[in-house]
């Protein structure tokens, strides 16, 4: 399910498909009307989650 997201646990931002959010059930608790630009291409960033907390089963 995660394998289109992209996850740094010391960034600031990690960027994850609005599919997968949906998916997981995660709310945006701030809503962007912005875009930004990712392999060359302009995509749209529907907002920011505050306060998630993610436990990871096995770190490779």
């Amino acid at each position: 399910l995660l394998h289109k997201s992209m996850f740094d646990l010391r960034a600031s931002c990690n960027v994850m498909p609005l599919e997968v959010m949906n998916e997981l059930n995660i709310k945006v608790t701030i809503a962007y009307g912005k875009h930004s630009t990712m392999d060359s291409r302009v995509v749209p960033v529907v907002g920011c989650v505050k306060g998630l907390v993610v436990q990871l089963e096995a770190y490779p």
